[in-house]
């Protein structure tokens, strides 16, 4: 019997990143984005960021996406007294890319450790923000948790919403897709409690007495951080692999379940 597929559900641009890396690794990769980044139209506010962003003893960004819309296509000098940080290693390295041989600080995760919100709060030394100006870029919309912690941890937090994440656009090109990968047993990779709350709607909307939704919650799930499996079983799905951040860990957890 064939191996069953992969079905990405990042952004478009990480979705093919990753599927490009999975096909070369052997698998079947198919590209279905469940969540659209979308760049503010006016930038206004970043840019008065910038220019006096010599002020921000750390900058936290909380994705890659977050590097990307901050720094946009300008070429940028980092002041040489603040501290950059990211949530996972991508972010990290978006930031280096960047930033283009500057010598800047960068605190994040390594690739082999967990990439999520409670690693990077674990590297971020309190004495030595306390009191300090803390800058965080993030989406319009996502976890609580950084912007609290730090604020709990007596830092004088600002935060900037650099973009805004949305559903993908449900037309009758998506709605086929969507039928036919639930025509079989996948394996789903769900690195959002956000996408796939998303992609339960859009099965709802396929229609036939949620009998779409029955099938997406029969797929095999593989999600990186117990909060997502959370979500994912409280929308009714059993078939849940815990893979542990990072593409590395995601791979290895796919190849054991070939």
């Amino acid at each position: 019997m064939a191996n069953p597929k992969v079905i990405v559900t990042r952004p478009d641009r990480q979705a093919q990143i990753l599927c490009d890396a999975l096909c070369a690794d052997g698998f079947t990769a198919v590209a279905f984005p469940m969540l659209e980044i979308v760049a503010l139209e006016d930038r206004a506010e970043i840019e008065k960021v910038w220019r006096n962003l010599q002020r921000f003893s750390l900058v936290v960004f909380v994705s890659p996406n977050a590097v990307d819309a901050f720094f946009g296509k300008q070429s940028r000098v980092w002041p040489q007294d603040t501290v950059a940080s990211a949530v996972g290693f991508s972010g990290a390295k978006a930031i280096r890319q960047y930033l283009n041989g500057q010598s800047v600080e960068i605190l994040a995760p390594g690739p082999a450790d967990r990439m999520d919100s409670e690693a990077l709060l674990a590297l971020i030394d309190v004495a030595r923000f306390k009191g300090r100006k803390v800058l965080l870029v993030r989406g319009q919309s996502g976890r609580e948790l950084l912007p609290e912690q730090l604020t709990a941890r007596g830092m004088e937090l600002e935060t900037l919403v650099a973009y805004r994440r949305l559903p993908p656009i449900f037309d009758a090109e998506r709605a086929k897709l969507l039928v036919s990968l639930l025509s079989e047993q996948n394996d789903w990779i769900i690195t959002s409690s956000e996408s796939l709350r998303f992609l339960i709607s859009f099965a709802e909307r396929l229609g036939e007495d949620r009998a779409f939704v029955a099938k997406l919650q029969s797929q095999r799930l593989f999600v990186p951080h117990v909060r997502i499996a959370e979500t994912a079983r409280q929308l009714g799905f059993s078939r849940i692999e815990l893979t542990g951040s990072g593409d590395q860990n995601l791979m290895i957890a796919l190849s054991n379940k070939v």
